[in-house]
């Protein structure tokens, strides 16, 4: 009887293991494509609503509670490998939000710049060798400076400008941070969510 129960135990626990891991892999697909969409939600929402610092928290707290909760509709446990992973899908979250942000930005910007007259005056100019050379030198300072207010720096930059001019690297420091920021308080709502499965709570 003792050897017919060790069996069954054994059989029980490598029939487990493959649902376990079907469950981690739905996990992580759904998170993806979830965080992905909210994501796209947060980089377009109304500039009066981005403030620095909170934003990035409620990104975190919205993404780390659907994390957490998704979690317990796949009976997945809170395990430090969930969390980890559930740290850097949000980080990446937030630092995709700031990239696409900086994308659809830069954009406008340059469209507006094309559309002006010093961006139609120095389209002609520039691809025309026979220009004066100090009108073509005075474009292409103006080109040069906005490359440089539309590039990723200038982006942070132009974010953190509401409280003052920050310095190099400061802009950068305060935007990783936010990552660090939104990605803590994430996980600190994944396992408020997650914890219930393991306390016993349910779902349905």
């Amino acid at each position: 009887m003792l050897n017919k129960a060790h069996r069954l135990t054994s059989t029980s626990s490598v029939e487990s293991r493959p649902v376990g891991l079907a469950n981690l892999a739905l996990w992580l697909l759904f998170a993806v494509v979830g965080l992905t969409a909210l994501t796209l939600v947060f980089v377009h929402a109304p500039g009066r609503i981005k403030l620095i610092g909170l934003y990035a928290v409620v990104y975190g707290l919205i993404a780390g509670g659907a994390l957490g909760l998704l979690a317990r509709k796949l009976r997945l446990p809170s395990t430090m490998r969930l969390v980890v992973i559930s740290f850097l899908l949000i980080a990446a979250g937030e630092m995709g939000i700031a990239i696409e942000s900086h994308r659809v930005w830069a954009a406008g910007g340059w469209d507006a710049f094309d559309k002006s007259p010093t961006g139609k005056l120095a389209a002609e100019v520039l691809i025309n060798p026979g220009s004066p050379a100090d009108l073509r030198a005075s474009l292409q300072e103006s080109l040069d400076r906005q490359h440089e207010e539309f590039s990723f720096p200038g982006y942070l930059a132009r974010r953190v400008s509401p409280l003052g001019a920050w310095p190099a690297p400061w802009p950068t420091v305060a935007w990783l941070a936010e990552v660090v920021l939104a990605a803590a308080a994430g996980c600190w709502a994944f396992q408020k969510q997650a914890l219930a499965l393991n306390a016993g709570g349910t779902c349905d």
